[in-house]
């Protein structure tokens, strides 16, 4: 395994993160595969979210960045996962109708517990964090869930109708 040595708040050895509708680890929350939800997923996070190329993935650690005050959908994943933040903030939603909120910035750290839906918000500057699980990122399974923050398919009917 490699030792790298690199500046995480650097703006090199960064790539958009692609998110594909027909992902099989991303599930509905409503049933099913994301691919059949009414949302566009790669329309929805287009371009805000980013993944460092320097982070190894080995050690099942994620690098990743978030544009500045962008909302990512709710979600809840399958295993315990830790998010600390380098830089910017983040503000994270959690509970099952969001009830609960932290804010964090450089050098706090928050744990979602496995099945526990969340909703992560950047700060004005963005946020750079990194996030692990305890399972390789092969075995994580989301499961996505539907609200206003979803842009939606074509044709698509819902309760979230886009403006």
């Amino acid at each position: 395994m490699p030792i790298s040595f690199f500046d995480l708040l650097a703006d090199d050895g960064w790539e958009p993160l692609d998110f594909v509708q027909g992902d099989p680890t991303f599930y509905w929350n409503d049933g099913g595969f994301i691919a059949n939800a009414p949302v566009d997923i790669a329309a929805t996070l287009d371009g805000a979210v980013s993944r460092s190329t320097n982070v190894e993935a080995a050690f099942k650690w994620q690098g990743r960045r978030i544009r500045p005050n962008f909302t990512v959908p709710k979600r809840h994943v399958n295993r315990p996962q830790l998010m600390i933040v380098s830089g910017g903030q983040l503000t994270v939603e959690y509970g099952a109708n969001g009830e609960e909120t932290r804010q964090l910035g450089p050098g706090e750290f928050w744990t979602a517990d496995a099945g526990v839906p969340f909703v992560i918000t950047s700060g004005p500057e963005g946020v750079t964090y990194l996030e692990c699980w305890d399972e390789p990122l092969s075995l994580i399974e989301t499961t996505w869930h539907d609200s206003d923050h979803w842009k939606r398919r074509e044709s698509a009917s819902s309760k979230f109708p886009q403006p």
